[in-house]
């Protein structure tokens, strides 16, 4: 295992390889406690000797958070304590735990060492236990006796049996074997009682026979004082019961009590069948005359209906008439469109005429104009120089269209620069009049075309107008006609809407006033059949009878004979409550007795227990024996009290009254049996012995050594006598020093 602790005590980090057996020595401050401190602040969460509050704790603490933790196999559990501001907090964590609560954690950091606070609170440092009040410290050993004997089912089947001998007063030499035999002598209620009572003993006992006993008594004395109460109200009842007189025989009562509502029976009865009698002939009589009113109120609506009837059928021929002049009606004509085709046709006529005109072509056009007058110029130029060839190649540059007269002009330019021969004036100036009389003839001959196409043109757009004219007149032609029909069409539709709409109105009107009246024809027939029925049967019922007499007259002779009834069933439910009653009591007074006797029983077994010191004292003994210490641990109780101590030389001393090396020896002692008993996880013996000589330490080593499953920590000032095989730590002022082979 390895302990290491943060800002415990010093401040950084620490830690320690925990052997199974280690000697910690070094000067008072050196910090020998702080493994041992934070061994209990680990488990705890407080160091018990400083404080179990956690401001106390923070005294510990170098800077505002501390943490401890042990790693032992695979697990690792850490406690922290932390303050912010003015609040302090502590956090326990065990890695083998997932997704748990602190709580859970805290509890589980505490079952690695034992079962409850105050359980390791004294196996970390056992003057925990000394400390107690004497009952609490009674009821602590004495739980710690029990530890390793009998179980809790064996003692309280054992204290049942002693109580039950002592309530059935069997002699010692005739008690059976067995509990059942036991049993057998007892009364029902007895065994009953005790066997209610043995789960709660056993659960008791499983906590201590202390804990136990106080459970028997409280239970002895409520179940006195629930027998006192049940006596005192049985002997009141029996009182009341004394004070009421006898009364009448029952079954006489009940005879003339059954004849005299049998009696009222039939007197009720009668006035019964005269009251339903005479409730039928009213209701009858109201339904003939509603049935009268409702025959009245029918005829009405019958005429009125074969009034509506006659006249919807006269006004039947009206929409016959109707539907023979929506037949009459005109049914509007196609509109005659042949003007419009007419038009049409003329119109395509011209625009084929127009089609037909071709226009002549042009011989050349504005470009080519344009071209003969650079070249024109280009050939002036290259007659005032006609040795600079760039004036020449300009010349041809500019000259670049493919118009026919332009392409001689380039081509007699190129000819000049490719025979590269001179050029003089008059040779130049004729191919520049050659060039310009071609260029006019090219121009009056564009001239003249371009007149003739003129007229050509102006025939063809003229014919085109006449012809887009004739087309428009023709469409519109057309739809206006056929608008006309669709007007005329629209008009025809609404009339004959109109006639069938009236027409089906007047029908459905005919038809719903015939069913109107079938339907008033009807309710006459049934209202008719109805009456008729109805007076038959009132005709058929007796006639009025009169009243029959009263049954309240028998009825009040009836009570005094049921009130004397009552008053015996009160006798008889007093009776049987008194006989609950006197059950009761004697149940009471039988768990009164059992809890005595259980209580008896556990005195004695209080006795023997402690008397023979249980698995406690053979461990504290073996643990001394084993250093070589000549005393005897005893353990003594009398009246709620238990005193512990060693006896020496046939004298007996208290742990109050030993001090120095022999306490230490004393509490190891105790501690070392504690735990051979305890079936924790881990087991650690803390052992402050700075007040224990070299004989008495020697002889504590030996007994420690010889302890097995449990680590064993020891702190003295120094280092010194026979100290093999036990691991020793120096501790100087500041932290760990030199650990020693």
């Amino acid at each position: 295992m390895k302990l290491t602790t943060t800002n415990w005590k010093v401040a950084g980090v620490r830690s320690y390889d925990l052997d199974a057996h280690m000697l910690i020595a070094g000067p008072n401050g050196s910090g020998k406690s702080a493994i041992q401190d934070a061994l209990r602040f680990l488990f705890l969460g407080c160091v018990p000797t400083v404080g179990k509050r956690e401001a106390d704790t923070m005294r510990l603490v170098v800077g505002d958070k501390a943490s401890v933790s042990l790693a032992f196999g695979d697990k690792v559990a850490t406690r922290t304590i932390e303050r912010r501001g003015s609040k302090t907090t502590t956090k326990a964590e065990c890695s083998w735990i997932k997704g748990a609560t602190p709580s859970d954690h805290a509890k589980a950091l505490l079952n690695l060492v034992g079962q409850s606070e105050d359980e390791v609170a004294e196996l970390l440092d056992v003057r925990e236990l000394i400390r107690l009040p004497p009952n609490q410290r009674a009821q602590r050993i004495e739980k710690l006796i029990g530890s390793g004997a009998s179980s809790p089912e064996q003692d309280a089947e054992g204290v049942v049996k002693a109580a039950a001998v002592r309530i059935a007063k069997i002699a010692p030499d005739r008690v059976p074997e067995k509990l059942s035999g036991v049993f057998a002598n007892l009364k029902p209620v007895e065994s009953e009682a005790f066997n209610a009572a043995m789960p709660m003993l056993v659960a008791k006992l499983r906590a201590s026979v202390p804990e136990a006993l106080a459970w028997a008594n409280g239970e002895k004395r409520d179940r006195g004082a629930e027998h006192a109460q049940k006596a005192s109200a049985r002997d009141e009842l029996f009182g009341r019961l004394a004070a009421i007189p006898a009364g009448p025989d029952t079954e006489m009562l009940q005879n003339r009590l059954r004849d005299m509502q049998r009696q009222v029976g039939a007197l009720r009865e009668g006035k019964q069948h005269w009251e339903g009698q005479e409730r039928q002939r009213r209701v009858l009589a109201g339904r003939v005359d509603d049935l009268k009113h409702r025959h009245v109120t029918a005829s009405v609506m019958l005429a009125t209906a074969a009034g509506v009837a006659e006249s919807a059928a006269k006004r039947l021929g009206l929409a016959i008439e109707l539907r023979r002049q929506a037949r009459a009606l005109p049914i509007p004509t196609r509109p005659n469109l042949s003007a419009a085709d007419k038009m049409e046709d003329e119109a395509r006529t011209i625009f084929a005429e127009a089609r037909a005109i071709t226009v002549m072509s042009v011989p050349t056009d504005a470009l080519e104009l344009d071209a003969y007058t650079r070249a024109n110029d280009a050939l002036r130029l290259a007659r005032d120089n006609p040795w600079n060839r760039v004036a020449v190649h300009v010349a041809v540059l500019a000259t670049c269209e493919l118009s026919p007269i332009a392409s001689e002009a380039v081509d007699a330019i190129n000819k000049i620069v490719s025979e590269q021969a001179p050029m003089d004036a008059d040779e130049a100036e004729m191919h520049v009049k050659n060039a310009n009389a071609a260029l006019v003839a090219k121009r009056d001959e564009i001239g003249r075309v371009t007149t003739e196409q003129a007229g050509v043109v102006c025939r063809k757009l003229a014919l085109d107008s006449k012809a887009r004219r004739l087309d428009a007149d023709a469409r519109a032609l057309r739809t206006e006609k056929l608008a006309e029909f669709d007007r005329a069409g629209e008009t025809y539709r609404k009339q004959i809407s109109a006639v069938e709409s009236e027409a089906t109105e007047i029908e459905a009107k005919a038809r719903n006033a015939a069913k109107d009246e079938a339907a008033a024809r009807a309710e006459v027939d049934s209202v008719v059949s109805t009456l008729r029925e109805s007076e038959s049967s009132l005709a058929l019922l007796e006639a009025p009878t009169p009243e029959p007499p009263s049954a309240d007259e028998r009825e009040r002779d009836i009570i005094p004979i049921q009130a004397a009834l009552e008053q015996a069933a009160r006798l008889s439910a007093m009776n049987a409550e008194f006989a609950a009653m006197i059950a009761g009591c004697d149940k009471a007074m039988a768990a009164r007795d059992v809890f005595a006797a259980i209580e008896w029983a556990l005195q004695r077994l209080r006795e023997q227990k402690i008397g023979a010191g249980g698995g406690l004292l053979g461990a504290m003994t073996a643990f001394l024996d084993a250093g070589g210490f000549e005393v005897k641990p005893y353990i003594d109780a009398d009246k709620g009290r238990v005193e512990i101590g060693w006896e020496s030389d046939g004298m007996r001393v208290s742990v109050e009254a030993l001090s120095g090396g022999e306490f230490i020896a004393f509490t190891t002692g105790l501690t070392a049996a504690m735990l051979s008993l305890s079936k924790a996880p881990l087991k650690f013996l803390l052992v402050e012995a700075a007040e224990c000589d070299e004989g008495t330490l020697a002889c504590l080593l030996d007994a420690l050594h010889g302890l097995s499953g449990v680590t064993c920590i020891v702190a003295r000032p120094n280092f010194g006598g026979d100290t093999e095989g036990w691991n020793e730590i120096a501790l100087d002022g500041i932290g760990i020093g030199d650990r020693r082979p």
